[in-house]
């Protein structure tokens, strides 16, 4: 039944249906092979200051004209884009402020700030390109596939440290997206079991975090599709108290047999990064230590802690002084200001799959949930070093375009279950019965 708008209220455009998706993600007007030569420039080194990509630029190209151009615009810039926005200027500030005051050498001090001002120009670069439809993000995850073949065409494939770091998650982003585009919802069952074979591969590959990933967003999409709407809101939980018993069990297992015993020296190596980063924090907590700069008194407390847990070799490195971490590693370097942007995305991404599990299945169920789940590991385990800001930039813009939807279908539900005033005009939108 229609549902006349109270007044004040903002209400959407078009009728909302919650067995669809919400936002309409028809076809924006740029190439396929546009689209996929963008990402192809992906995995391009171009040395300037540190190390920036050849897509990067492009990006800012994009970004920078569609800012002049759409700013203007209603819908350019939602609340999701502000916040983030807002934080990741912060965080510039933060790093500027504190490299300053610690007298990190201008080399340094200026990779620092250029790896901050790319990421917040690849979000914006992408955020042009795929606000208006989430399909336009499949070709450029095709692209990046091709990028990395053509840079790595010189290595044989099959090898652990490849797959590692690069060749895993850009083929399966690359499988997924073709499969949404060219299979759609009717696939995502199919596309959950070749998830599930390249967990395997990974585990074969000796690669227990990509294995990891791949298994868990393989078996989110058939817990979608298997479990009620109405119980998945516990899976979360679930997941929480699951995963830590079990990577617990197979880190008791490995220690056990000598083929285990790279895992747990692996295993270990990374827990002390995390807990000499949040020593150093404890240390540190407003300003941090400035960007790359070695601090002896936090070398000295990884020796201890990597002889506390019993490690014969200490692999100490300017690296494993930052926790490991993209979540704890602006926090030591720049302090709590430069933390609130990492913390608040890793908030949107667990905001983002929670709503991944809720929203229904469609063709990109598979690829947002994989990417999500992969993003997820990076924000808590990996550095924020190198081409991690361009996955974190894809990442963003996924988070902005699903909270779009979430609040769309919120605001759906809201007027549905509320009776219609009798003062009200025509209706504007009609509610789905």
């Amino acid at each position: 039944m229609p549902f006349p708008a109270a007044a004040g209220a903002s209400a959407p455009s078009r009728p909302v249906d919650l067995s669809k998706p919400v936002i309409r993600l028809g076809g924006f007007p740029f190439p396929f092979l546009g689209l996929a030569a963008i990402g192809a420039l992906f995995w391009y080194p171009v040395n300037v200051v540190g190390t920036m990509y050849a897509i990067e630029p492009v990006l800012a190209l994009i970004g920078v004209v569609g800012l002049l151009f759409g700013i203007q615009r209603a819908g350019f810039a939602p609340k999701t884009f502000q916040k983030f926005f807002a934080l990741l200027i912060l965080c510039f500030a933060a790093y500027v402020t504190t490299d300053l005051l610690h007298g990190t050498g201008m080399h340094d001090a200026l990779r620092a700030w250029a790896r901050t001002a790319f990421l917040g120009l690849d979000t914006l670069g992408l955020w042009v390109l795929c606000r208006k439809s989430m399909a336009n993000l499949l070709p450029i995850f095709v692209g990046i596939f091709i990028g990395y073949m053509a840079v790595e065409y010189h290595f044989y494939w099959a090898t652990a440290l490849y797959w590692k770091f690069g060749l895993g998650i850009t083929l399966t982003g690359a499988l997924l997206a073709l499969i949404a585009r060219y299979a759609g919802a009717r696939a995502v069952l199919f596309a959950a079991v070749l998830t599930a074979a390249l967990a395997l591969v990974s585990f074969v590959f000796d690669s227990r975090a990509m294995g990891g990933v791949l298994a868990l967003s393989s078996a989110f999409v058939f817990m979608k599709v298997f479990i009620p709407a109405h119980r998945r809101r516990m899976i979360p939980v679930f997941v929480a108290v699951t995963v830590p018993l079990a990577g617990a069990t197979i880190y008791a297992i490995d220690s056990r047999f000598a083929n285990g015993q790279r895992d747990t020296v692996a295993t270990i190596e990374r827990a002390v990064a995390v807990i000499t980063a949040v020593q150093t924090i404890a240390e540190h907590p407003l300003d941090g230590v400035g960007s790359w700069n070695a601090d002896f008194e936090a070398a000295n407390r990884h020796r201890a802690n990597a002889l506390r847990f019993g490690l014969r070799q200490d692999r100490e490195t300017y690296r494993s002084q930052l926790g490991h971490s993209a979540v704890l590693q602006p926090w030591v370097e720049a302090g709590i200001f430069a933390a609130l942007f990492f913390v608040y995305y890793f908030w949107r991404l667990i905001q983002s799959l929670r709503w991944m599990l809720l929203r229904p299945v469609d063709r990109y169920t598979s690829l947002l949930l994989f990417y999500l789940v992969s993003e997820l590991w990076d924000a808590a385990f990996s550095p924020f070093l190198g081409y991690h800001r361009m996955f974190m930039a894809i990442a963003i813009v996924i988070c902005i375009l699903l909270a779009q939807e979430r609040a769309l279908a919120r605001f759906g539900e809201y007027r549905a279950a509320s009776p219609a005033p009798a003062y009200a005009p025509a209706p504007l939108w009609v509610a789905s019965e």
